[in-house]
């Protein structure tokens, strides 16, 4: 039993050695497996950093060498380096910024290439919304597209996440200009000019924008700007010269258009401003200057509109040989145009060319029957003719256009007297006179009118009060004495026809009138 014992003993003790043993091995094991497993671990951490550093210095380098070709115009190129950044990291909105400009850059007429693109910067906004880069390629890709309100929209987008984009301003200004939005289009041009206070083109825009929102005033400022930046824009100086004169400053902008037609080269753009200081040289009544600026503007290029009107300056002042050619070319250049026609008859007209002169106002007149100066104008010519039906008819019809057209009642008022409708020319004269009632020739006509319908008063009225205020006026003193004389109101007779004497001693009618005094 004893042996038994001893032998249960000593089995369970090797047993129990063998199970710590074992134990011992297995923990030996755990811990050699767990070392290894930790070991391969950090093994495959170090391959993992490794391996994510090379692609970051890959990524970091590929960025730099796309920027470096984008920079050397190679777009192509960077179009294929940004793409393999994307590959590398989907989540680099920079990389699809700038591949979006690679694409864009390479081939802008290839609409694939504008549409790769478009939906590259799509995919940057979705990464990073405040990417002003990628809004401002939208913005050019729409505007190259003509879809004008996205890329207004993109633009703005762009602009308001980074302010003072002189380039992206500059086409905003363009784009609010073609949909006539001026006083954007010239607030856009001017924050452009700020952005970069060299831009001289973006001072000259918003003259031009603000110009035709009709902001003279800030128009003529920042052009002034420009020209300080630019002393030799010419088309500035043009601009400029609108702006002054649409304020009613005509020396200044007469300053502005010569200046114009010395810097610019364009030969219709320097018979432009000539023609401009030309014409405001003949509104001013100079003109001598208007004749040698609208003839520095012939020189430069021919135009009808100029040679209309050198024509008209000629007019002005009588010499109607020089207006001939000038009012002729006009009307050879532009046969349909009512007012060079016009023109030309007044020419004629003045040359005394009756017939020629009458046949062009009835060329205008057909060209535009309501043209109301060539109705008035040919009615006193067909009064002067005799054509006294067709003068009464053009005239009636320039008044049913206008009744607030002096000429056209005087004109009227002398058709009828000479048709001796007196009657009549006394209700044109009145009309005329409730016009302008201070006009001594109308009411001269008026008061002879008088004398015609048989109303003495009337008629005795109106010479003295032309008398009072035309002390000088022999006529009016003779048909006065005349109206005393038929009268028999002798004495008041004799005190007119010397006062007609004493005005004009060699009065055509001296001798009649002397027999009056002395009989």
């Amino acid at each position: 039993e004893l042996k038994r014992q001893q032998e249960e003993k000593a089995r369970a003790q090797a047993e129990a050695e063998a199970a710590r043993q074992a134990e011992l091995k297995r923990q030996q094991e755990e811990k050699a497996r767990a070392q290894a497993e930790a070991e391969a671990a950090r093994q495959a951490e170090l391959k993992r950093q490794q391996e994510e550093k090379a692609r970051a210095e890959k990524i970091a380098l590929l960025m730099a060498q796309g920027r470096k070709q984008l920079e050397a115009g190679q777009y192509a190129e960077a179009a294929k380096t940004f793409d393999e950044v994307s590959v590398l990291d989907p989540e680099s909105a920079e990389a699809y910024t700038l591949g979006a400009r690679a694409y864009w850059e390479k081939d802008r007429k290839d609409a694939k290439n504008r549409e790769t693109a478009i939906n590259k910067t799509q995919k940057a906004l979705s990464l990073q919304p405040k990417d002003a880069h990628a809004y401002g390629i939208r913005g050019e890709i729409y505007e190259y597209e003509g879809k004008t309100d996205p890329a207004i929209e993109a633009y703005e987008m762009s602009l308001s996440l980074s302010p003072g984009n002189a380039q992206y301003l500059m086409s905003l200004g363009i784009l609010y200009y073609r949909q006539k939005k001026f006083v954007k289009s010239g607030a856009a041009f001017k924050e452009a000019l700020n952005a970069d206070p060299k831009l001289a083109k973006a001072g000259y825009n918003a003259g031009i924008a603000y110009l035709n929102a009709g902001m003279n005033a800030r128009s003529e400022e920042i052009l002034q700007k420009t020209i300080a930046l630019e002393p030799q824009n010419g088309a500035a100086y043009s601009a400029l010269g609108t702006a002054q004169e649409k304020q009613g400053k005509p020396a200044r902008a007469i300053d502005s258009y010569k200046n114009g037609y010395r810097y610019l080269s364009i030969p219709r753009q320097k018979a432009d401003v000539a023609a401009k200081a030309g014409l405001l040289y003949f509104n001013e009544g100079n003109y001598d200057d208007a004749e040698k600026w609208f003839l520095n503007s012939l020189a430069a290029d021919k135009n009808p509109k100029t040679e209309h009107n050198l024509a008209r300056v000629f007019v002005e002042q009588d010499k109607v040989s020089q207006a001939f050619p000038y009012a002729q070319a006009a009307v050879d250049a532009e046969p349909d145009n009512p007012v060079y026609t016009f023109t030309l008859a007044q020419v004629l007209e003045k040359t005394g060319k009756e017939a020629d002169a009458a046949a062009a106002y009835e060329k205008a007149l057909a060209l535009d029957p309501d043209y109301e100066d060539a109705l008035i104008n040919s009615g006193a010519l067909y009064d002067r003719m005799g054509r006294y039906a067709e003068a009464e008819s053009v005239l009636k019809k320039a008044i049913a256009g206008n009744r607030s057209n002096f000429e056209a009642w005087n004109n009227l008022g002398n058709v009828y007297y000479h048709r001796k409708k007196a009657a009549d020319a006394v209700a044109a004269y009145e009309e005329a006179l409730k016009l302008k009632p201070d006009d001594l020739t109308v009411s001269y006509q008026l008061a002879l009118s008088y004398m015609e319908a048989g109303r003495t008063a009337d008629a005795e009225r109106t010479f003295l009060s032309v008398t009072e205020r035309d002390p000088q006026n022999a006529e009016a003193y003779n048909d006065l004495g005349n109206l005393y004389f038929k009268s028999g109101r002798t004495e008041e007779a004799k005190k007119c026809y010397r006062k007609v004497l004493e005005i004009n001693p060699q009065h055509p009618n001296r001798s009649r009138i002397e027999q009056r005094i002395y009989r």
